[in-house]
């Protein structure tokens, strides 16, 4: 379960256990058990400790009569503890402390009604300082003197394009396309007859019908579900190493990864990997990738390369994966109900 879940999932075990139930131990309509409760004369109610069904025990939890609920400490059943809870009247979860199993730590973490949550530090579990990505959208910079979230019809009333299951309007460029979906985390997919892999490309059919794109110099900015959510421009492949230079100077990277397509019975040998480095803008909660595309023509054995900054706050990047997951959700129970239809003829069969 992710630390986000884990956070959410606390806030509302403790947000749920304000029943004015009297007597010391007592259980809950929904089965929360409630040990050593106790109700002062200005109505707080205090409980030596709170057990949720879903695993989550909190201790020590304090219920004002103004609504404001605290718990000194909580843990799940991961293993994970939250210290100092406070969840004020308007549902804003204030946390201390965070500690995972694993022994990573998050300070001053604030959850919203909304859900979207912040930290004010993290750190590995070695102690050293972490670089996570959080939910909130704090990146008042934007890119290309355009604020994140600005409507797209702010920029161009005109901008009316079709949606497609593409990143840049009109379809634009296929590299570009494949780029952006491999460092969003795209799969890929074989075209395969009679056993054999003809190919391998992208799979724009879990790719959101959800962008539009407009150019601005040689900046394209796309939007999502009409709003600012992407920066994306070419850079020169010859300045690679200078640009990676710079950039580790700049900004803490966080991760890499390669991606690859291509191959297969008809490539002709032809293959593309793409190098994917991710960095955190300062402070904030965007993420920056650097591309580099390698083409193979397998035809004369030439490289192509192609370089790539690809900028992304956090707070659409995870919009975005949870719409990429709806689709291949989609796809997955499309597949069994098929398979089950094919199946059931013959099933019945069976006497």
């Amino acid at each position: 379960m992710r630390k986000a879940d884990i956070v959410a999932l606390l806030l509302l075990c403790i947000g749920l256990a304000t029943g004015c139930n009297r007597g010391r131990d007592t259980v809950l309509s929904d089965g929360t058990k409630v040990f050593g409760e106790r109700t002062l004369k200005d109505g707080t109610i205090k409980r030596r400790r709170v057990e949720s069904p879903n695993g989550i025990t909190s201790f020590d939890v304090t219920i004002l009569p103004d609504g404001t609920k605290k718990a000194q400490r909580t843990e799940d059943h991961t293993g994970g503890k939250s210290f100092d809870i406070t969840i004020l009247p308007d549902g804003t979860g204030k946390i201390a402390r965070i500690e995972s199993q694993s022994g990573a730590k998050s300070f001053d973490v604030t959850v919203l009604p909304d859900g979207t949550q912040t930290a004010g530090r993290d750190t590995n579990p070695d102690g050293t300082e972490a670089h996570r990505f959080w939910s909130a959208q704090n990146d008042e910079q934007g890119y290309a003197d355009v604020k994140w979230g600005t409507a797209i019809t702010d920029l161009d009333p005109n901008a009316t394009g079709n949606l497609a299951s593409c990143f840049f309007s009109n379809g634009g460029d296929r590299q570009e396309n494949e780029v952006v979906a491999a460092a969003l985390g795209t799969s890929t997919r074989d075209t395969v007859v009679a056993g054999t892999v003809l190919s391998t490309s992208m799979d724009f059919s879990v790719v959101p019908t959800k962008c539009k794109s407009i150019t601005k110099g040689d900046v394209a900015l796309v939007f999502y579900y009409d709003r600012f959510a992407m920066a994306f421009t070419h850079l020169n492949a010859h300045n690679y190493d200078a640009i990676a230079s710079e950039m580790m100077s700049k900004f803490p990277e966080v991760g890499s990864r390669t991606a690859t397509w291509g191959n297969g019975a008809m490539s002709d040998g032809d293959s593309t990997s793409l190098s994917i480095r991710v960095f955190k803008r300062g402070d904030t909660n965007t993420r920056i990738f650097l591309l580099k595309r390698s083409d193979h023509l397998g035809c004369c054995g030439t490289d192509i390369s192609s370089v790539y900054l690809l900028y992304v706050p956090n707070f659409y990047y995870e919009k975005i994966q949870e719409d990429i997951s709806k689709l291949k959700g989609e796809q997955r129970a499309q597949k069994i109900a098929e398979q089950n239809k094919t199946e059931q003829p013959d099933l019945q069969k069976i006497q």
